[in-house]
């Protein structure tokens, strides 16, 4: 009700590079993914964001008949200090292989998949 009232604004910005993004979702485990310079921010104790990365913390399970169910209940990630790590890390992509720096892009290619054979449920107006 009332969704008409409702203003919603957006704030024009950039997207992030794909690996600003794994490094705010990967739990330290999957560090291996990550391109060499930025692995030790998730490990290492002089890490100045080792606090995004604990090794301790608390599960909710809120009924869930098993763990595996739960939500993990992990620190919220301060952006623009993962961001300055992560640029005195690679230091301004010098550090970054000409391959790991063509992964990073923020943009590139789109590619759209569909079905050629028509289906009535897919079927298009």
């Amino acid at each position: 009700m009332n969704c008409d009232r409702v203003k919603i604004k957006f704030e024009i910005g950039q997207p992030r590079r794909p690996f600003e993004q794994l490094m705010c979702v990967f739990p330290k485990q999957s560090g291996h993914a990550l391109p060499f310079c930025y692995r030790w921010l998730m490990s290492s104790s002089d890490s100045p964001i080792i606090d995004f990365y604990p090794i301790n913390f608390r599960l909710d399970v809120n009924g869930a008949a098993y763990a595996w169910m739960g939500v993990n209940l992990l620190p919220f990630i301060d952006q623009e200090r993962l961001f300055k790590a992560m640029e005195e890390a690679d230091n301004g992509q010098k550090n970054l292989t000409p391959e790991e720096r063509n992964r990073n892009k923020r943009s590139g290619d789109v590619f759209v998949y569909f079905r050629r054979t028509e289906s009535p449920a897919l079927k298009c107006p």
